[in-house]
């Protein structure tokens, strides 16, 4: 129950955590704290069975939390919406089943946004420019966790949204949130974000039927549009609640199989890393054709962003290795003698995470050294020598054209225009349930026989990102080595919405971040 400084400001939805007895029954609640925002801590509100508070539904909580969580409901206090003068108010209305409160896209500012991703499941984080919107839902039976968003104005309440994984990027405590209407443009919440650590109320799984009878739930906000400020409201109606719970299982729709893509022969190489542990995956290679191919996407793709385009013609002059799978943290440990992972995926095989561009061009050099091939670093200045024999990054061209494998779809697999195939080939957004990347190789491979290039994590490229530079590239072994300060990353990750893993999709990163989302896998010239 989230109840600011201000007496006279409070929500009325509540999440605490109730141990629960062989009977459903409620016990002694836990009181959990919850981040609030400058004006100092949340006060802690006990709930106990009283006939003010209506039995809800029972929820399901990962293992670190196993006596499980109930969510109750309490009258909610009318707020008084705040709006400058000349406003115009922008409702958003949730229908009448609980399933849908509004459209609504959080991220960081569209004019300096620069990794794509995907909120797990359920909300897309992407430049909130020209976009649909993304439907944020409370539905039975979706993994939630709960989202605060608190203003810049002390006499505005915080607003709580239940049913939404967040991404903090960077731990930027100015990031905003953006609501996307199903107009041209965004609407910047000046509200920061905040969200409940991975401990308490990570994962909710909703179950039974619920509804509250006669109850309107009313968080307000100022919202920008432009110039002037508005209010902006959420109206939840016509919930009622059925006293008893329902711990019935809702039945899951079986999961579409995909046809593996037919793998073209070509020849695998295995490279010997001294001190890999035993059970560690070696580093494998497969040695890509030379040949050309179309890079980008074309005007009509279906979620395609403006970066990838114009659409031209690249060619790949000579053929190469490329590693098979994304570098693991026992390969990179292997090599560096430590492993930076931590918090998410780990283990000897899953991808190696933060690590910046300079981190992975360093390992190329250490690795070549092992191998006996010539660095292709200068570790002065980070220029590559792109003839040297050793180990490297791809290049944006020879990643997409290592991805493609031949195809000209949206994804390596086809269009999959309605994301049913996807969770076959990828580790996304949509069917990765815990927050991380994936042991690699899990999933299909593309036709030349690479894993986990959609999806998992983001991957660092050669290139330094550029919106414009299609218009410009090279037709033959294009890179872009102009000085700036972020650098492509390519196939999307663990969090990534669907249309942020296709082929042709295209981010920059800035060069010395190192993201719980982006590892690489490597180049070596034949």
């Amino acid at each position: 129950y989230v109840r600011s400084n201000s007496a006279d400001v409070e929500l009325g939805l509540v999440a605490l955590a109730f141990p629960i007895d062989g009977s459903l029954g409620y016990a002694n609640p836990t009181r959990s704290e919850i981040p609030v925002n400058r004006w100092g801590k949340i006060e802690y509100v006990y709930q106990s069975p009283t006939s003010e508070i209506i039995p809800a539904l029972q929820v399901a909580v990962p293992a670190y939390a196993p006596s499980g969580v109930k969510i109750v409901y309490i009258d909610t206090l009318q707020i008084e919406p705040y709006t400058m003068p000349d406003a115009a108010p922008i409702n958003m209305i949730g229908d009448n089943t609980f399933n849908n409160v509004n459209w609504m896209l959080i991220g960081l500012n569209p004019n300096s946004f620069l990794p794509g991703g995907n909120i797990p499941g359920i909300v897309s984080l992407t430049t909130g420019k020209n976009q649909q919107g993304v439907k944020l839902q409370l539905s039975p039976n979706q993994l939630a966790a709960h989202v605060a968003l608190y203003s810049d104005r002390a006499d505005l309440p915080a607003m709580v949204f239940g049913g939404v994984d967040v991404k903090r990027e960077y731990g930027d405590s100015g990031m905003l949130a953006y609501v996307v209407t199903d107009g041209e443009q965004s609407l910047g919440y000046f509200l920061h974000v905040e969200y409940i650590p991975t401990y308490e109320f990570k994962r909710i799984l909703f179950g039974g039927n619920f509804e509250i009878p006669n109850k309107q739930i009313s968080p307000i906000g100022v919202v920008q549009l432009g110039g002037p400020d508005v209010s902006a409201s959420v109206v939840i109606d016509n919930l009622e609640l059925f006293t008893g719970i329902d711990t019935t299982p809702t039945p899951i729709p079986p999961t579409p199989t995909a046809t593996p893509i037919p793998v073209i022969p070509l020849q695998t190489i295995s490279i010997a890393i001294p001190n890999l542990p035993q059970g560690a995956n070696p580093l494998e290679m497969v040695l890509i054709p030379d040949g050309m191919f179309t890079m980008g996407s074309p005007d009509n793709e279906q979620e395609r962003d403006s970066d990838e385009g114009p659409q031209h013609q690249v060619t790949i002059t000579k053929p190469f290795y490329m590693g098979k799978y994304e570098i693991t943290q026992a390969q990179w440990q292997a090599v560096m003698g430590s492993n930076p992972a931590k918090n998410y995926g780990e283990g000897y095989n899953y991808p190696v995470y933060y690590v910046n561009w300079y981190d992975c061009a360093w390992f190329c050099n250490k690795l070549s050294e092992m191998e006996g091939l010539t660095k292709v670093y200068n570790e002065s200045t980070w220029e590559a020598d792109m003839n040297e024999n050793g180990y490297r990054l791809p290049t944006e061209a020879e990643w997409e054209y290592a991805c493609r494998a031949g195809s000209e779809t949206r994804f390596y697999w086809g269009d999959d225009l309605n994301h049913t195939v996807i969770m076959s080939y990828s580790w996304y957004g949509g069917n990765n349930n815990t927050a991380g990347p994936k042991e690699i190789g899990l999933n299909l491979p593309n036709a030349f026989g690479l894993f986990d290039l959609s999806g998992n994590v983001y991957e660092w490229c050669q290139d330094k990102y550029d919106s414009n530079y299609y218009s410009i590239s090279p037709t033959q072994n294009p890179v872009n080595i102009q000085m700036n300060q972020t650098t492509i990353i390519r196939g999307g990750d663990w969090h990534s919405d669907a249309k942020l893993c296709r082929s042709a999709d295209r981010a920059g990163y800035y060069t010395n971040n190192a993201g719980y989302d982006v590892g690489f896998r490597v180049y070596r010239a034949q």
